[in-house]
Parts: structure tokens; C-alpha cells; sequence
């Protein structure tokens, strides 16, 4: 089931098209399930930062998201003008990387980074231009194509 969710939703991102997809699809797409593995090898050091993500539970990702201040302490953390959970250091080495995409991660690790991203651009739009002018790339349209839809 999830193999078959993840090339719908995969083929309508590729078509140009979006049709919001339901909150229990969007949980399954962010799921990580033990013994899936990375599109490629990856470092140790990239490997710990990989295992950040995934140590949060979705519904502690969808809290974070929905706080103000949470958003503003990951945006602070991200653009190096606040501290630093290891959460927040494993989001800023991914979206540092100009090419985007979370290049290593497995598809629910990319999820969440997506997950996250369309959360701060939607709803704490006001972050969006402090994050891109830090990473000197518009890291919204590089991970979630262009228009952003909300």
C-alpha cells in the first residue's frame, strides 16, 4: 500500500498536479519503517544526522510545526542566530546542501524535511525569506518544486 501512495503521490508531483493528499497518507508517507534503506551510501556522520529525523515521531513533528515558537527556534537554529538541538543541526546540514532533495535519505526522511518546509512556507510564511537568504538558494521551490502549494 505504501509503495502504491508513495508513485501516486510521486507521479502527480512529476505531472505538475496536486491533489491534497489525506492526513493518514501523509502520516504513512513520513513513516520510516525499520530495515528501509537510504537511495545511497552515506558517512557515518550523515547517517547520525539521518537518524535525527527519524527519532521524532510524527506527532511530535506536526506539534513543532504548529508552534510559532518552535518554528522560530528551528529558523533561528537553521540560520545560525540561535541555538541548536540535534534535531535543528540534522535540518540545517540538509538544507545547507544547495542541491537539495536530502540526497542519501531514505523517502520518509525526505518526507519530513518536505513536511516541514511546506509548514514554514504556508503558515509561518514570514520565515521564508530570512531561511533563503541564509542558504543563498530558494530552498522551498528546490525541495518542493515551483509553485509552493499551500
Amino acid at each position: 500500500m505504501k509503495q502504491t501512495t508513495l508513485a501516486l503521490f510521486c507521479l502527480l508531483l512529476v505531472l505538475g498536479s496536486f491533489v491534497p493528499i489525506s492526513a493518514e497518507t501523509e502520516e504513512e508517507l513520513m513513516t520510516c519503517i525499520q530495515g528501509e534503506q537510504s537511495q545511497r551510501h552515506v558517512s557515518s556522520v550523515i547517517a547520525g544526522l539521518q537518524a535525527e529525523l527519524t527519532k521524532v515521531t510524527v506527532p511530535q513533528i506536526r506539534q513543532t510545526v504548529a508552534s510559532s515558537n518552535d518554528v522560530r527556534f528551528y529558523v533561528k537554529c537553521i540560520v545560525d542566530e540561535g541555538s541548536c538541538d540535534r534535531l535543528g543541526k540534522a535540518l540545517q546540514s540538509f538544507l545547507k546542501d544547495s542541491r537539495g532533495g536530502c540526497r542519501g535519505c531514505r523517502q520518509c526522511e525526505r518526507e519530513r524535511v518536505k513536511y516541514v518546509l511546506r509548514n514554514v512556507y504556508c503558515k509561518h510564511n514570514s520565515n521564508v525569506k530570512t531561511i533563503n537568504d541564509y542558504l543563498n538558494y530558494d530552498v522551498f521551490i528546490t525541495y518542493l518544486g515551483s509553485p509552493v502549494r499551500c
